[in-house]
């Protein structure tokens, strides 16, 4: 054996080693992303949620920016309700797709039945089918999620270009030619201008790469998701068979950015290997990476609403998968009941949920309640109120965009959802605490008043916690209950909490009163967390100035100053010494 058959067995060996190499890599990376999906369907996901993740250019940048085609979660809702506490418990996505998709949704409940009996479907399905949810994973999983960029914001990157013609990149190629085949007939005459041209190509080709470079990792990314697309297509997933043909059909005429995108991975830095830094120098000797940009740029403005689409089926899929492991969460992990809500589509607002509970409570109390008109809640401090309200509303939500509810049983028609809960004064505008509160119940009064949009017809859901508590007591008991009169004579269920006990008298011709109690020790408050019927007869405010360890002079005193203006309806005036005269 000579030594070129000695190189070339070592070449050969080496190659095979690299190859062996990367397919052990190759099994070993599949064998983990299974292992966790595997792990983390069915518990609560582990997120990375580093600042600037809900940011407009992150997750929330496909809600922010797509068509408003129904009705929305608004800002102050969507805050009152923390759900973006919700939208954490919810993301057991695999790729950016799917957790973008997601906050959207949860913003935008939906009024097709149809639709949330579909998602239902597909949910339901893969849940029941392991095997086909594992593979579809995985696709997800392989296509990932980003950091710190937003799928949507990709696709509207795509939107926003507009090829250009590469002719002079075809020049700078032809030009080459010509001096390579020149220096090939006649060394002597051609060969200075090698130097020229490599020169003129490599500045004609920096100068356009800097105003393009940013959509490389567009390219690459869009053709992950246009890949994906693909491979979830052809598992042939009975449960989703009509979306794997749409799919299929959108990414088909998009397949030449997934054989291409390679070529706009740069390798001029350290860690990259040898290849990959040749074939940067030959990029911009021949400009063939620009040529084939300008090529695939066009592919992606034209099929852009394919884009969208195939963003759309991957995002629900990978939604239905997460809804799906939520209920098996929720249902095995927490022991607490799910259900399928039932909803109606109709003009008069009612709710009929049978021992519902709030989504963030471990071992909640659970409440039933059924109402066609509007809910006045009473009680003391600390007793459950505000909780309660959040239960009807988060569960309202989730109803009309995962199809699923915390309780025994949740029937009730469609609903446009608002809160006016957690309010506070913003300094940044100079508005104080009263005025961002009457904004805020303007804009619900607004929403139930309106007879000309499309979704007018669709009820108000409201929930107002303390009405009107930034301002006087004589004021806010008469603007309250004629606040909260108006909107129950519009198009709107609305469930209020207060602690004036005198709006349980004035508005029980269109409220009705629930109330929550406790029960009061020496030294103890003790609360069940029950939903009783009719207003609330007790106080506990001064009670628990006593067991936080208030003195006992400031008790005795404000108990007896309580009774005696339940007894004359006027303040004392109090004397140097505190006592009243």
């Amino acid at each position: 054996m000579d030594s070129r058959q000695t190189i070339l067995l070592v070449v050969i060996g080496v190659i095979l080693l690299i190859a062996a190499k990367m397919i052990y890599d190759g099994f070993n990376r599949k064998k983990k992303i299974l292992q966790r999906i595997k792990r983390s369907y069915g518990r609560l996901p582990d997120n990375d949620y580093s600042a600037g993740r809900y940011s407009d250019n992150g997750i929330a940048y496909y809600y922010k920016n797509r068509e408003k085609t129904t009705p929305v979660i608004d800002d102050i809702t969507w805050n009152d309700l923390d759900m973006e506490t919700i939208y954490m418990i919810l993301n057991n996505t695999g790729s950016g797709v799917g957790e973008e998709y997601l906050y959207a949704l949860l913003h935008t409940p939906c009024m097709d039945d149809e639709k949330l009996k579909e998602r239902d479907r597909i949910a339901t399905y893969f849940d029941q089918h392991e095997d086909e949810r594992v593979k579809v994973q995985y696709e997800l999983n392989r296509l990932g999620k980003l950091r710190t960029s937003s799928v949507g914001q990709y696709l509207a990157g795509v939107r926003s270009m507009r090829p250009h013609q590469p002719v002079i990149h075809i020049a700078c190629l032809a030009a080459l030619i010509v001096i390579i085949m020149g220096c090939i007939l006649n060394p002597a005459a051609w060969l200075s201008f090698i130097f020229i041209i490599a020169v003129v190509n490599m500045v004609v080709y920096f100068h356009r790469k800097a105003s393009i470079s940013s959509y490389f990792v567009v390219f690459s990314y869009l053709s992950r998701m246009n890949q994906a697309a693909l491979n979830i297509a052809d598992l042939k997933c009975t449960g989703i068979a009509e979306y794997s043909k749409t799919l299929k059909a959108c990414a088909k005429p998009l397949s030449s950015i997934s054989r291409y995108s390679w070529l706009f991975v740069s390798g001029t830095d350290f860690s990259a290997d040898l290849l990959a830094i040749i074939l940067d120098y030959i990029k911009m000797l021949t400009h063939f990476d620009m040529i084939l940009f300008d090529y695939l740029a066009y592919r992606l403005f034209k099929y852009g609403k394919e884009l969208d689409q195939i963003m759309e089926i991957i995002g629900e899929i990978d939604c239905d998968i997460a809804i799906a492991s939520y209920r098996r969460y929720m249902a095995e992990g927490q022991k607490t009941p799910v259900c399928r809500p039932v909803l109606h589509t109709g003009e008069k607002g009612f709710i009929k949920a049978e021992n519902i509970y709030h989504p963030m409570i471990v071992n909640p109390v659970t409440n039933t309640i059924s109402e066609a008109r509007s809910v006045l809640l009473t009680g003391s401090n600390a007793s459950g109120k505000s909780t309660f309200l959040k239960t009807i509303a988060i569960n309202a939500i989730l109803a009309q965009t995962i199809c699923t509810c915390l309780a025994d049983s949740y029937e009730s028609c469609f609903f446009r959802v608002y809160s006016s809960m957690a309010l506070k004064d913003d300094i940044q505008s100079s508005e104080s605490y009263y005025i961002v509160e009457i904004k805020s119940l303007k804009r619900i009064i607004d929403a139930a008043s309106d007879r000309d949009g499309d979704y007018a017809h669709v009820p108000v859901l409201c929930f107002i916690d303390e009405v009107l508590r930034g301002t006087n007591t004589i004021e806010r008991i008469a603007a309250s209950s004629r606040i909260l009169e108006a909107i129950s004579k519009m198009n709107a269920l609305c469930f209020a909490a207060t602690h004036d006990i005198e709006l349980t008298a004035i508005l029980e011709r269109d409220f009705s009163n629930y109330h929550f109690q406790e029960e009061v020790s020496d030294d103890n408050v003790t609360f069940d967390y029950i939903l009783y019927p009719g207003r609330a007869t007790s106080r506990n405010a001064i009670k628990l100035l006593g067991i936080i360890g208030f003195n006992k002079d400031i008790i005795e005193e404000a108990t007896r100053a309580a009774r005696d203006f339940e007894d004359t309806g006027s303040w004392a005036v109090l004397t140097n010494t505190g006592r009243q005269v």
